[in-house]
């Protein structure tokens, strides 16, 4: 895999890992579900935080939690390490802690910190799966760490995916990060397996948008340029704005893909139109002039 395309994926893997694994996001306009009805509430539904039985919570605890996830979600994410680490020492009996402050981590740019807390999550046995997902990203980004033993870093980051989905086959976040990195390799029909595999798991207050669009894409991916430019003028009407971009695109009319990004752009939650227009479909046209500032 081209650099450009390992840094393409490590972008997609940190945003999925919010996206998908922590915050849950609303299809229609992209916004966190719950957030109006408080951070804490939207986050505990989608991350299945539990508090064990007859345990007490620090008073301070709900603030907290609600300005970790605010500072993690809205790029602060060293405020939120530090914040979280506290909650996280007062506050043995909350299950995920570890989970949510190495995620912080690894947006803070601290990869010891965040392989260090989702090693501990594992062992907690909490967030198993997600924390699996979250080395496999570590050993991407670093490409041979000395700590990850890794050979090559592709294959090792499979190989955590891989054991991830094993490690709790009910979520959904490692069965779209696995085919992310297989699109890579060029298996689409895998990763198309496992997008749907991906889109029959996820929870009613999850965002189905990244997975719909990804499985158009990766159909449309399939057609000839000569089967593409037979779709109509009207690019796809009926297909999601960034569907329809991905038809302008393909079919070489650059003005009017920025014309639909551009608007799409100013209605999606930024992290959700960061993921997808790095979908490896749509960074084929990265390069456009018109398209550059999208990237």
């Amino acid at each position: 895999m081209e650099t450009g395309g390992i840094k393409s994926l490590l972008r997609r893997w940190k945003l999925g890992l919010l996206v998908v694994a922590v915050l849950a996001l609303v299809a229609a306009g992209g916004v966190m579900a719950g957030y109006k009805k408080g951070l804490k509430e939207g986050f505990l539904r989608a991350s299945n935080f539990t508090i064990k039985s007859g345990v007490k919570v620090s008073p301070e605890f709900e603030v907290g939690l609600n300005q970790a996830l605010e500072d993690l979600r809205y790029g602060s994410p060293q405020r939120a390490v530090q914040t979280l680490e506290g909650l996280n020492k007062n506050n043995p009996g909350v299950s995920s802690l570890c989970y949510l402050q190495a995620l912080a981590a690894m947006q803070a740019g601290d990869e010891g910190l965040a392989e260090k807390c989702a090693v501990e999550s594992i062992g907690k046995n909490e967030k198993v799966s997600d924390s699996l997902a979250l080395l496999a990203v570590l050993a991407t980004q670093r490409g041979g760490g000395k700590s990850l033993n890794l050979i090559d870093p592709k294959i090792q980051a499979e190989q955590f995916l891989r054991q991830s989905i094993l490690a709790d086959a009910a979520n959904p976040a490692p069965y779209i990060e696995l085919a992310s990195l297989l699109r890579y390799q060029g298996k689409n029909q895998e990763a198309l397996g496992l997008m749907k595999a991906a889109k029959t798991r996820l929870n009613p207050v999850d965002s189905h948008l990244v997975v719909d669009v990804t499985i158009a894409l990766l159909a449309l991916q399939r057609l000839s340029d000569e089967e593409i430019a037979g779709m109509g003028a009207e690019g796809g009407q009926e297909e999601h704005p960034l569907v329809q971009a991905y038809i302008a695109m393909r079919k070489g009319d650059f003005s009017l893909a920025a014309a639909i990004l551009e608007k799409t752009k100013k209605r999606m939650a930024t992290d959700v139109f960061d993921y997808l227009i790095n979908d490896p479909a749509m960074r084929l046209f990265a390069q456009e002039p018109l398209l550059r500032s999208y990237y």
